[in-house]
């Protein structure tokens, strides 16, 4: 039999069971919603920032574009030993595209501005869609040299 002292304690003992779930409760849901307030700001952060890279990139480039078309630097031998795949200990054989040399010329740019490969990627892209295909038959045929040394090198 349950003494009146142990009755009288159950109830304020539920209360406070009570109280102290829905204390942890309220706990969680702050915590969740400030862990999705933080995950927003720093998403709305990042992408205000790639758009900044980006656009101080792109306008870079559009400032000095003699700079890029024609391509700086025309040698295909040059070319090939500037292009980091060539540089490594163990060099794949890869072979390279226009684009991909601009890509390379458009890095050594986006490095200045400490730009992400993902801005690096878009950029490229934007450049290379805009150039005129006289701009781009430049690029072509320098790949198309630096193939030719990449399949010489290698037997291809």
């Amino acid at each position: 039999m349950v003494n009146f002292e142990e009755q009288r304690r159950m109830p304020q003992e539920n209360i406070e069971q009570n109280f102290e779930e829905q204390r942890r409760r309220t706990l969680r849901e702050n915590i969740e919603r400030n862990f999705e307030e933080q995950r927003r700001a720093l998403l709305e952060n990042i992408e205000q920032n790639f758009e900044e890279q980006r656009r101080a990139l792109l306008e870079n480039i559009e400032q000095n574009r003699l700079e890029i078309f024609p391509p700086p630097v025309m040698d295909p031998v040059i070319t090939l030993n500037r292009l980091s795949y060539v540089n490594r200990r163990s060099p794949r054989i890869k072979k390279t595209t226009g684009c991909g040399i601009l890509k390379y010329y458009i890095n050594l740019r986006g490095r200045v501005i400490n730009c992400t490969e993902a801005v690096i990627n878009m950029v490229t892209s934007e450049i290379w869609k805009s150039a005129t295909p006289a701009e781009k038959r430049e690029y072509v045929s320098l790949s198309r040299h630096v193939n030719m040394l990449i399949a010489g090198q290698h037997n291809i």
